[in-house]
């Protein structure tokens, strides 16, 4: 930030006798928890990173354990439910009625510098990997034979899911042969979304 490194800062504030502890305010615990607890009225929902920019903005400089700290005390009910709410993890809706109904496919290109590009299907229903592999290229022939052995062990999926990339064309035109064209056999969208 200032073109020296944080050591230089270091070194300098210590040979200077520079403290953190200096920029904060002498304030007792009794007065932030009532300056926290007016800006708690007027700002019910603020945690503790949002309160910080609050007291900031009044001049009150006080290190994090403390105003959290002083939260707990002012608000706990609301330091626990906001605790509750974050370990809870929204998952999107997925269904999949069974086994070979959904297939999902991808690959992974971050070596292919090196000539290593992996490709990888799983099960929707169960999440087995059906097949995983790695190749020198990423045509879409070579994608296409690694599903077919894949299909060959575990059976034909009912549909297939994968990203718009070249190398699932292949897949797509040999979903679309042996499921038909009308019923999405080869269902394409955003790599993000192809597993669960």
């Amino acid at each position: 930030m200032f073109g020296v490194s944080k050591r230089t800062i270091r070194r300098r504030m210590q040979q200077y006798s520079l403290r953190k502890t200096d920029l904060y305010s002498a304030v007792n615990d009794e007065e932030l928890d009532r300056i926290v607890s007016e800006i708690h009225r007027s700002h019910p929902n603020t945690g503790y990173k949002l309160m910080r920019g609050h007291l900031n903005a009044r001049g009150v400089h006080v290190p994090i354990s403390r105003l959290q700290e002083s939260l707990r005390r002012v608000n706990a009910e609301g330091v626990y439910m906001r605790r509750l709410r974050l370990r809870v993890l929204r998952r999107r809706q997925y269904f999949v009625p069974g086994p070979n109904s959904l297939w999902h496919i991808d690959g992974h290109h971050k070596l292919i510098r090196w000539r290593f590009v992996v490709h990888g299907g799983v099960d929707g229903f169960s999440r087995l990997v059906v097949y995983l592999t790695v190749a020198g290229n990423n045509r879409a022939h070579t994608v296409l034979q690694s599903f077919i052995a894949a299909v060959e062990q575990y059976g034909l999926p009912s549909r297939v899911r994968s990203d718009k990339g070249g190398e699932n064309a292949d897949v797509a035109e040999f979903m679309i042969r042996s499921r038909g064209t009308d019923r999405n056999s080869h269902i394409t969208g955003r790599s993000v979304h192809n597993q669960r």
